[in-house]
């Protein structure tokens, strides 16, 4: 199974943008930094006041968040992160949340409309945004189906392939609910950073909860390779 192409068809695997991926028996990571194993080495930045912190689930160190202002990760604006074509973003989060919460976005709109993608939770419900230009009026979601505020482990992904698909995996199952427009033929090339754990600089809906493996792909997965 090709993760969002229901057609058959497979995206040229042109790279990873970002992967971040702490295996077991690593000693506990940077309290600073998140570390991008890709080869682009867009390591993220934590907030000066040390958040979000590290936890040892018992098989992996994952990132924890308590929604408390500066919580997220700067990742930067490296070219690699400006993708306006396919596109899948991949994080396995744990949360009891029903507030509006991102685990990823590369979404500034408190100073000007730089929207680009997003994945993020509201009401359990996981959604995946792309915007065309930057701006409210040109930006689309696709919700799930199923919530995962059940303060259990869940893998999310959303898929974005121009003119075609935007698709949401839970656990590697499609979940696609209400699309709320055309799908786009590109996405905006926003001069905002990524961030984890928030929208954007603004530290609007800082995540709550738990995110490990956070991935930012511009080409699709199999289902096997996700991870």
């Amino acid at each position: 199974m090709i993760l969002g192409l229901s057609g058959g068809i497979q995206a040229k695997a042109t790279g990873v943008a970002f992967d971040s991926a702490h295996q077991p028996g690593l000693a506990e990571p940077s309290a600073t930094q998140l570390k991008d194993y890709s080869r682009f080495k867009n390591h993220g930045s934590f907030k000066a006041d040390g958040h979000p912190d590290w936890v040892w689930n018992g098989r992996l160190w994952v990132m924890s968040f308590d929604a408390s202002a500066p919580d997220y990760v700067d990742c930067g604006n490296h070219v690699s992160l400006q993708v306006a074509g396919v596109l899948c973003l991949i994080a396995w989060v744990n949360t009891s949340s029903s507030d509006l919460i991102t685990p990823i976005a590369k979404y500034e709109y408190s100073s000007g409309d730089q929207r680009a993608y997003k994945l993020s939770l509201g009401d359990g419900f996981v959604y995946l945004y792309i915007s065309s230009d930057g701006s409210a009026v040109n930006t689309i979601n696709r919700r799930s189906i199923l919530t995962v505020n059940d303060a259990v482990p869940h893998q999310i992904v959303g898929v974005f392939f121009p003119s075609l698909n935007m698709d949401i995996y839970i656990d590697g199952v499609l979940n696609n609910g209400v699309l709320s427009g055309a799908i786009p033929a590109k996405i905006h090339n926003s001069t905002d950073s990524v961030y984890i754990g928030a929208d954007n600089a603004g530290a609007a809906h800082e995540f709550s909860g738990q995110i490990a493996r956070p991935r930012i792909l511009n080409r699709i997965l199999s289902a096997t390779k996700l991870g």
